[in-house]
């Protein structure tokens, strides 16, 4: 049986920690004291996160050579169509909760 290589071990551990941000953010959802509170704390993490990759995502791109950049570009991309869709999705999703004919 062969070793994993580095890549391999690498990607199983994002995998890991997807798995376990995932398994925290559920908790935390089911701890929270209301649907608000926990939008809000979702709003203030995605702020916080967001710095963190633009902070390394500059340093980055100040390193990498021209092929290299082409890549970390079209990652970048791919990064930004996704924060827009999260985004519309969760402004979508309470806007509709927000204006639901309340129970009763």
């Amino acid at each position: 049986m062969s070793e994993a290589s580095p890549i391999q071990d690498n990607l199983r551990k994002l995998a890991e920690d997807y798995r376990n941000h995932h398994a925290a953010l559920q908790q935390r959802y089911q701890e929270a004291a209301s649907a608000e509170e926990f939008i809000a704390e979702l709003r203030r993490r995605d702020s916080a996160l967001v710095d963190r990759f633009r902070l390394v995502q500059l340093k980055l791109l100040g390193l990498l050579q021209e092929n290299q950049l082409s890549l970390m570009l079209d990652l970048s991309r791919i990064f930004d169509e996704m924060r827009v869709v999260h985004t519309f999705a969760v402004q979508v999703l309470t806007e509709t909760k927000d204006s639901a004919p309340s129970p009763g």
